[in-house]
């Protein structure tokens, strides 16, 4: 019962969100660590595919293709039993002549932006478990 109680609010679809976000920090983080280290190629998670296979995993479940929101796999994308995967792409910019092609700017701006958006999950999180957990206390005194 409770399955399907969760399953019908907003929290998987913030909880993928956030794990996404979780998995491109470290990615944005080892980019900013290795901002001088020689041949250091910068990298960076699909976002768009992601919000894209997020968005089709929304609309599958609202049409009733599904009872859950599972992603759908995507050249890039795996979700399953083992948690998300997802295969990160080049970010880089311009090439130095050390080889290093992280941009500190560019990086550190992705880095806010994504941390932005955790915190903003999270708040969003912490709203639908209060809005649940007012739900059961009403259930239970009413």
């Amino acid at each position: 019962m409770f399955d399907r109680i969760w399953d019908n609010t907003s929290v998987p679809v913030i909880e993928q969100a956030m794990r996404f976000a979780q998995l491109r920090h470290n990615y944005l983080a080892n980019n900013v660590a290795n901002v001088d280290t020689p041949g250091y190629k910068a990298l960076d998670l699909p976002e768009s595919e992601f919000r894209e296979a997020l968005a089709r995993a929304i609309d599958d479940k609202r049409s009733g293709v599904t009872g859950t929101v599972d992603l759908k796999d995507t050249a890039r994308v795996r979700s399953g039993a083992g948690g998300l995967r997802i295969t990160p792409v080049s970010a880089g910019g311009d090439t130095r002549v050390d080889g290093n092609d992280v941009s500190l700017d560019l990086e550190l701006a992705k880095l806010a932006k994504n941390s932005m958006e955790y915190q903003v999950l999270g708040r969003l999180m912490a709203r639908r478990f209060a809005f649940l957990r007012q739900a059961v206390r009403e259930r239970l005194s009413g």
